[in-house]
């Protein structure tokens, strides 16, 4: 037997009547975060300066707040869809000059932009109560995997097109990267570190071998230093020739793996360097995407706190609705 029957009541979010005009600010905001966040982003590639890698962030975590409190207070399907790809132009419009191929980083981010946020309306469409953690659970893995699709893919593809001649990495953000490995210089060459030269390196493991040789102690001081500077020598050129460079003693490691990296990067084929730039990417975009978990949790309870202020100021307010459902009893 088939009965239409009144199970329940569910709470929703009801806007007050000038609700439209917040929610348009709320829009506006929105689109502005995503094209300051790409604009900023764009001067941290142009420049590695990394001010404007702070402001970046800063902004990609203020769009994230409206992204989430936009999952809440938008509730058509249609406006939803619309502000998502005004925002997703918005975070790439400022890369259109170097090529229009970048217009299709907008599409993707739109894609994983719309699914964050029908995944949160769902939540919000299936609880019986308004549940902001589980629908915050819902959208801001999806934002932080656009921004990190976006971070990982421009940043190698805008190197690319920019100057197809210049190695994707700057020289200040390689020796960055390279001073976090101290611990593993020390591991392997005790006593040294990350800002050793070769020479440096390649004098002291020679004299360690020598002193290590028997009848070493009867040798003297010139002939010691023949020997070493001798072995140095061989070092330097078993080095030069295996990698098919000839590296200079006297930089440091970090900047010796730069020449390096550079020089190998730069006789690359055209085909090679796009591989390199898809790997470079993958690994940016891993590498955020790793991280993400307590930057989901800070911004969940920024907007938490902004969430529960706009309902204190009656910016919306929750309300009860009764929903008729169609039921099979047995």
């Amino acid at each position: 037997m088939t009965e239409i029957q009144l199970l329940d009541k569910k709470t929703s979010l009801e806007h007050p009547g000038s609700i439209s005009i917040k929610i348009i600010v709320l829009w506006i905001l929105g689109i502005a975060a995503a094209f300051a966040f790409g604009w900023f982003l764009k001067d941290f590639f142009r420049t590695t300066d990394w001010n404007a890698l702070f402001w970046a962030s800063v902004l990609g975590l203020v769009f994230s707040i409206i992204f989430l409190l936009q999952t809440f207070f938008t509730r058509q399907n249609s406006a939803s869809a619309f502000i998502l790809v005004l925002e997703s132009l918005a975070m790439v419009i400022t890369f259109i000059t170097e090529s229009l191929v970048i217009l299709s980083f907008s599409v993707i981010i739109f894609a994983v932009l719309y699914w964050g946020n029908y995944s949160g309306r769902k939540v919000l469409e299936n609880n019986m109560k308004i549940n902001f953690w589980e629908t915050s659970r819902a959208v801001l893995p999806k934002a932080v995997a656009a921004f990190a699709l976006l971070f990982g893919g421009l940043m190698p593809f805008y190197s690319a097109v920019a100057d197809q001649d210049r190695f994707p990495v700057s020289p200040f953000l390689f020796r960055e990267v390279m001073s976090s490995g101290d611990f593993i210089i020390n591991k392997f060459l005790p006593g040294f570190t990350i800002s050793s030269t070769l020479e440096e390196i390649a004098l002291k493991t020679s004299e360690q071998s020598l002193n290590r040789l028997p009848g070493a102690e009867n040798l003297s001081k010139t002939a010691k230093q023949q020997i070493i500077g001798k072995s140095a020598s061989e070092f330097y050129d078993r080095v030069s020739s295996f990698l098919g460079i000839k590296i200079n003693p006297k930089m440091n490691i970090p900047d010796s793996l730069y020449q390096i990296a550079r020089e190998k990067f730069l006789n690359l084929s055209e085909r090679g360097k796009q591989i390199v730039f898809a790997i470079i990417g993958l690994l940016i975009f891993l590498t955020i995407e790793a991280i993400s978990w307590p930057l989901r949790s800070v911004i969940s309870i920024l907007t938490f706190v902004i969430y529960e202020i706009l309902l204190a100021i009656g910016f919306a307010r929750i309300s009860l609705e009764q929903r008729s459902k169609e039921t099979i009893i047995v």
